[in-house]
């Protein structure tokens, strides 16, 4: 289709579609789509909050199929969708299983967004084979400039953020939509080659659109379109392509299937088209099991149905099922077990490093602690060469509190596994997966530094004598690291762990096979460095004493 109005070098990059409420952002979006979808190319599209895009699935006047998406989720959805499906779903698409689908957000709880689009962005990196077009309307959403402190946010501005910097060369093609330009991270429209500008009339949106057009056009184009943006007619809108040299004012074809996305006017009821046939059995049979496990595995909802379970016991209620109790002893029995093998363990290597050492001071090492879940039939003191020394004689030993919850005992094994080396709390969490914007990081804060795991000197965190490593990863550190970053960012980690001193920014652009002047280099380093995986000194970047110990 060599008439459709951005040329099809430009949607092989990254591309933003902007513009206000009415201006014909959605509905130039779905032209884009119709196009891909002609010329047989893959597309996932993440709808998080209005159900906007279901109507591809039937014809202009709403009486013939339409395009054959797959829908997950959402009140037209062929089968459901839960937060907690993130990575298998995200299988499915790299894999080519699904290779039309749009994945419906709409009845998600506040949070659930940003709980699936973490474990589907990394899922999606590594898995990925072929290319697919990824479309994230109301792309702030997953990315936003200022963030509210939400659940999984800071996590979700991260994967986005890997999307595009390192998603181009894994095969996906971003294509962000949104009504609120000045609410999208500046990271994702850098990451943009492509910008098609609908009317914008608020300056604070205008000001990031005019920012890139003088990053990668001439000043009388800037000024050609900053000065039209606000009177713009609807479905009419700039294409600016930096990459391809292309800067047109276009009118947009009307989109040739259903347009569910019109504004309401009260005249209708119930939307009753015909649909593209799917055969939901086999989709089922597909997605089903993989949305089952994780619905079934989702925490909030197994914690909920123990709290409902609780209640009915303690008021005399009916009987419960035999699949309740397994439900109520799987979650119980689970977290009972793991606290209390690890107290038990802890306590044990402590009593015999004790005994051992009132025979013969400095004999005894203490022994590393199995991961939750392995039982030890007999615990064993190995007795061996003490480790080297670690000074202590700033550290101050903290009262014992406990049972700490498990988003603690994340950050508490994270700074155990980092020993001898010591973490500021800050990186301890992040390495934990755990958002400085919680509403619970200052308690989580207080739970680990008063725990008495840990020793703090010079406002770092370092493992008490007898809880060092109760959690290893195995083989090279650094392997193990690696393997849970993206592409990029591990690339290079393991460029700056192949030299013992320390190497510029070029050299460790040279060795990952990434371009010294993206952005992505030097997102990727600071990533790095927030994760205390890294440190930068005078000569460059060298491995974090964690690592290098």
């Amino acid at each position: 289709m060599t008439s459709y109005p951005i040329p099809d070098t430009a949607l092989a990059h990254h591309t933003a579609v902007l513009g206000k409420t009415g201006a014909g952002k959605t509905s130039t979006a779905k032209t884009i789509v119709e196009h891909l979808v002609a010329s047989s190319a893959r597309v996932c599209i993440l709808d998080p909050i209005k159900s906007d895009w279901w109507g591809l699935t039937s014809s202009a006047d709403g009486r013939r199929p339409g395009l054959l998406f797959h829908i997950l989720g959402g009140p037209r959805g062929h089968v459901p969708l839960h937060p907690s499906s993130g990575k298998a779903v995200a299988e499915l698409v790299a894999s080519g299983a699904l290779p039309l689908s749009i994945l419906d957000m709409a009845d998600f709880a506040p949070g659930g967004q940003a709980k699936f689009f973490i474990d589907f962005a990394p899922a999606l990196l590594r898995q990925m084979k072929g290319v697919v077009h990824l479309v994230m309307e109301e792309a702030h959403i997953f990315a936003p400039k200022e963030r509210s402190g939400m659940g999984d946010e800071n996590m979700a501005i991260h994967w986005a953020k890997m999307l595009a910097t390192a998603g181009r060369s894994k095969g996906i093609r971003l294509i962000l939509a949104t009504q609120r330009t000045q609410s999208l991270h500046n990271a994702m429209l850098g990451s943009c080659e492509t910008m098609v500008a609908h009317r914008l009339t608020a300056p604070a949106d205008q000001k990031p659109l005019v920012d890139w057009l003088k990053a990668n056009t001439a000043k009388s184009i800037v000024e050609q379109v900053s000065g039209s943006l606000s009177s713009l007619k609807t479905g009419t809108a700039w294409v600016c392509s930096g990459e391809d040299k292309f800067f047109e004012r276009v009118q947009f074809p009307r989109i040739t299937t259903y347009d569910n996305s019109a504004t309401p006017t009260g005249e209708i009821g119930t939307q009753e088209v015909c649909t593209a046939p799917v055969d939901v059995d086999r989709l089922r049979s597909i997605v089903g099991d993989a949305a089952r496990e994780a619905e079934a595995n989702d925490p909030k909802a197994l914690k909920a149905e123990i709290a409902r379970l609780t209640a009915q016991i303690k008021s005399g209620g009916a009987e419960i099922t035999e699949a309740e109790k397994e439900a109520y002893q799987r979650v119980g029995h689970r977290e009972g077990y793991e606290e209390g093998h690890r107290i038990g363990f802890a306590r044990a290597v402590i009593a015999a490093r004790d005994a051992i050492n009132a025979i013969n001071p400095g004999l005894a090492a203490p022994p590393t602690m199995p991961s939750p879940g392995v039982t030890a039939l007999s615990p064993v003191v190995q007795v061996q060469a003490p480790p080297p020394p670690v000074s202590t004689a700033s550290a101050t030993p903290r009262p014992t509190t406990g049972r700490v919850s498990p988003s603690a005992r994340k950050i508490l094994d994270v700074i155990h596994n980092a020993y001898p080396a010591s973490l500021s709390f800050a990186a301890a969490a992040m390495r934990a997966g755990i958002s400085k914007r919680s509403s619970a990081y200052r308690g989580f804060r207080n739970e680990v530094c008063s725990s008495v795991e840990v020793v703090e000197a010079s406002d770092r965190l370092r493992s008490a004598a007898g809880f060092e490593n109760p959690v290893r990863i195995s083989g090279d550190p650094v392997d193990g690291w690696a393997n849970r970053l993206p592409p990029s960012c591990a690339a290079m980690l393991r460029a700056i762990a192949s030299h013992k001193t320390a190497i510029d920014k070029a050299t460790v652009a040279r060795l990952a096979g990434v371009s010294p002047t993206s952005s992505g280099l030097g997102s990727g380093l600071r990533e790095l460095i927030d994760l205390e995986l890294i440190e930068q000194t005078p000569n460059g970047y060298r491995l974090s004493e964690a690592l290098r110990t």
